[in-house]
């Protein structure tokens, strides 16, 4: 199997000063579609999602994105704000002044992505919603609407592993964001398994019944 970058690569840019380096492979994209391939994975742990693009209200953009295993969410609800990760959960209320894009901003700037040529803009970062009621974080509205449905005020995926469609080229990437925090060779090894573990799920059948997943 070809990775890029190779490990003699990563070890260079791992030097700095990024910190966050995307590892991918590429694969002929003639069998599968961006729908196929959501219905394959959607039985990862944790939620997912599916990314369109559109250019011009009617053309169907270069790109399509799907996403699984998110190294964590972010959500909501009212100023209460709960940061979940694999090996744990902290809620707490949001300081005076402060929103929900400040809370995201500060952890997309824990990291320094490592530019690559040949991969599509997005590479990875936070894929969410903001709901109808968050402007009142950034407006004066007075509160009089009562909270009757039991979901969040706005909720955040951190991706870091995607499946990329690129129409142009007729390819399918698949990318594994790399976190550089010490050892560099098992954090190459960690995304090359984190590609192999969605490798394995697209060469298997489409399932019968696809299964019922919130998110």
């Amino acid at each position: 199997m070809v990775y890029f970058p190779t490990l003699t690569e990563f070890r260079k840019l791992a030097t700095g000063p990024a910190n966050l380096i995307p590892v991918y492979r590429e694969f002929a994209a003639d069998l599968e579609t961006p729908v196929s391939v959501y219905l394959k994975l959607m039985s990862e742990v944790g939620p997912s999602f599916l990314l369109e693009s559109v250019e011009g209200g009617e053309q169907v953009g270069r790109y399509s994105f799907v996403g699984v295993n998110p190294r964590g969410m972010i959500s909501l609800n009212g100023r209460s704000v709960t940061d979940q990760r694999t090996n744990h959960t902290e809620t707490r209320e949001l300081a005076e002044g402060e929103d929900l894009l400040d809370v995201i901003k500060a952890e997309l700037g824990r990291f320094t992505p490592a530019d690559l040529p040949g991969l599509p803009r997005f590479q990875g970062g936070a894929v969410g919603y903001l709901g109808y009621d968050v402007v009142r974080y950034f407006e004066k509205l007075p509160e009089t609407a009562v909270s009757v449905l039991d979901i969040p005020d706005a909720v955040f995926l951190l991706a870091d592993t995607l499946v990329v469609f690129d129409h142009a080229r007729h390819r399918l990437i698949l990318l594994a964001n790399a976190r550089v925090n010490g050892d560099v060779e098992a954090s190459y090894v960690d995304a090359i398994q984190r590609i192999e573990q969605v490798s394995e799920k697209l060469l298997r059948p489409l399932p019968a019944i696809p299964q019922k997943r919130w998110g």
